[in-house]
Protein backbone atom coordinates (compact mmCIF):
# COMPACT_ATOMS: atom_id res chain seq x y z
CA UNK A 1 0.00 0.00 0.00
CA UNK A 2 1.39 3.27 -0.99
CA UNK A 3 0.26 7.21 0.28
CA UNK A 4 -0.20 9.93 -2.07
CA UNK A 5 -0.81 13.34 -0.18
CA UNK A 6 -1.98 16.51 -1.34
CA UNK A 7 1.06 18.56 -0.73
CA UNK A 8 4.07 17.49 -2.44
CA UNK A 9 7.20 16.81 -0.16
CA UNK A 10 9.45 17.82 -3.04
CA UNK A 11 12.85 19.82 -2.23
CA UNK A 12 11.52 22.67 -5.47
CA UNK A 13 15.16 23.89 -6.07
CA UNK A 14 16.33 19.87 -6.78
CA UNK A 15 16.36 18.11 -10.10
CA UNK A 16 14.08 15.04 -10.33
CA UNK A 17 17.69 12.99 -10.37
CA UNK A 18 18.51 15.30 -7.02
CA UNK A 19 15.18 14.98 -5.50
CA UNK A 20 15.33 11.16 -5.90
CA UNK A 21 18.85 11.06 -4.85
CA UNK A 22 18.11 12.94 -1.46
CA UNK A 23 15.31 10.41 -0.59
CA UNK A 24 17.34 7.53 -0.91
CA UNK A 25 19.86 8.64 1.04
CA UNK A 26 16.97 9.53 3.86
CA UNK A 27 16.21 5.70 2.92
CA UNK A 28 19.33 4.71 3.87
CA UNK A 29 20.43 3.33 0.19
CA UNK A 30 23.59 2.41 0.20
CA UNK A 31 26.05 5.04 -2.25
CA UNK A 32 27.00 1.70 -4.42
CA UNK A 33 23.82 1.11 -5.48
CA UNK A 34 22.25 4.64 -5.50
CA UNK A 35 22.95 5.87 -8.57
CA UNK A 36 21.46 2.20 -10.00
CA UNK A 37 18.51 2.84 -7.89
CA UNK A 38 17.69 6.64 -8.61
CA UNK A 39 18.33 5.60 -12.28
CA UNK A 40 15.53 2.90 -12.19
CA UNK A 41 13.17 4.82 -10.80
CA UNK A 42 13.07 7.67 -13.39
CA UNK A 43 13.21 5.14 -16.45
CA UNK A 44 9.99 3.32 -14.67
CA UNK A 45 8.04 6.25 -13.82
CA UNK A 46 8.59 7.87 -17.02
CA UNK A 47 10.67 10.98 -16.26
CA UNK A 48 13.99 10.40 -18.21
CA UNK A 49 13.42 13.65 -20.29
CA UNK A 50 13.09 15.88 -17.03
CA UNK A 51 15.60 13.85 -15.51
CA UNK A 52 17.95 17.47 -14.81
CA UNK A 53 14.46 19.13 -14.31
CA UNK A 54 14.34 21.19 -11.17
CA UNK A 55 10.83 19.80 -9.79
CA UNK A 56 9.04 23.47 -9.06
CA UNK A 57 8.73 23.02 -13.79
CA UNK A 58 7.25 19.83 -13.45
CA UNK A 59 3.66 19.45 -14.38
CA UNK A 60 1.52 18.50 -11.60
CA UNK A 61 1.07 14.84 -12.61
CA UNK A 62 4.91 14.51 -13.15
CA UNK A 63 5.60 16.13 -9.32
CA UNK A 64 2.88 13.53 -8.40
CA UNK A 65 4.67 10.95 -10.14
CA UNK A 66 8.13 11.93 -8.85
Amino acid sequence: MGYCPQQNILMDYLSVQDNLRYFADLKGVTPDLKNKVVNEAITNLGLTEYKNIIASKLSGGNKRKL
